[in-house]
């Protein structure tokens, strides 16, 4: 048996195609479960009505902090009886030979941890947008290394799991994180060295819809995501280090991603959570002590100063050598790590 977890959060205008499209599978044996995060339209109607027509639907209603979808789906995943898993959004569409297909090329490939398959984007039915996610064109992809660039090479729905293997190495999603958590799952899968197939040659079987903005990754800058952000970055370095893959490629990575860090402190206004993050990449080599110095004094100075020239000799001080042209020269006294491109 499959288990198919869905988290919810007033999707009335959706959750009705992605349960029609899981309960029109060609496969008999699996078991939706729908967890509510608290929905105030007439999602949970919707939901009541499928669960009537066939019992293998299951409404669960989220009692327990932090809300959000990452502890939605640690609820179903905690219920699931299923020998494999597959978690979607709940706008998700699965094409009806979805199960079947997965679980036979999952059964043939024993040793395998998890599998992942193609699918596209839709915006309202599926077939509409001929754009492929999880396309697999490159055989050299390096999935840790285009998690960190952002260059995703597959998304929530894409995979299916041992159920098993997810409970012998304790992975879950991290419930603390409101953004890149799909990322964060991944990566945290991976540095477990679970074993994966790529089946870059199946045929699309689920539909990611794009019409909804709010699905789109959450930017570093953002303000209510910081403490957030600064945790997403911190397991980041984690897995990197429990893989053995902290080298200077992934340094690279690492230091392009967190840039908005840097560029933004004067927006973010949060310069002890800034000094706190500063501090780990300092100790784990990414900046000089230097450097997070400088960071920490030129957060300061922009907070705090009343002096705009100050202000301004310190913002293009950081910007320019550091970030623009001219900082490669400068390389040695900031980075840890002192061959990449120059960010513009």
């Amino acid at each position: 048996m499959i288990s198919i977890i869905i988290p919810v959060f007033n999707r009335e205008k959706y959750i009705e195609y992605t349960l029609r499209s899981v309960l029109d599978q060609n496969y008999d044996y699996w078991e939706c479960i729908v967890v509510d995060d608290g929905s105030t339209d007439n999602s949970i109607k919707i939901i009541e009505s499928f669960c009537k027509e066939d019992s293998r639907f299951q409404l669960v209603h989220r009692k327990q902090l932090p809300k959000g979808a990452p502890t939605c789906r640690n609820i179903g995943l905690d219920m699931a009886n299923g020998k494999y898993v597959i978690f979607l959004d709940s706008d998700d569409l699965l094409a009806s030979d979805c199960l079947p297909t997965r679980i036979k090329l999952m059964d043939c490939s024993k040793e395998m941890d998890f599998g992942v398959f193609r699918g596209m984007l839709f915006a309202q039915h599926m077939g509409d947008k001929n754009v492929l996610i999880s396309s697999f064109e490159s055989k050299d992809i390096d999935p840790i290394l285009s998690f960190i660039n952002l260059d995703i090479p597959w998304i929530t729905l894409n995979p299916i799991y041992r159920i098993e293997s997810l409970r012998i190495n304790h992975i879950k999603w991290d419930e603390d994180l409101k953004g890149y958590q799909d990322i964060d799952f991944h990566m945290n899968c991976i540095s477990k060295n679970l074993k994966f197939k790529i089946f870059d040659k199946s045929l699309p079987d689920c539909f990611w819809r794009v019409e909804n903005e709010d699905k789109m990754g959450l930017s570093l800058t953002k303000l209510n995501f910081f403490e957030s952000n600064n945790k997403f970055i911190v397991n980041l370095i984690t897995y990197l280090k429990e893989l053995k893959r902290f080298g200077r490629r992934e340094k690279i990575s690492l230091i392009k991603f967190c840039r908005p860090y840097f560029d933004n402190m004067i927006l973010l206004k949060e310069n002890k959570e800034t000094f706190k993050i500063v501090d780990f990449m300092g100790e784990n080599q990414l900046l000089t002590k230097p450097f997070c110095l400088w960071l920490k004094l030129n957060t300061i100075i922009q907070i705090y100063s009343n002096y705009s020239i100050l202000k301004k000799l310190s913002y293009r001080l950081t910007h320019k050598l550091v970030w623009g042209k001219t900082r490669t020269n400068y390389r040695k006294k900031f980075f840890c790590t002192t061959e990449f491109e120059p960010i513009i």
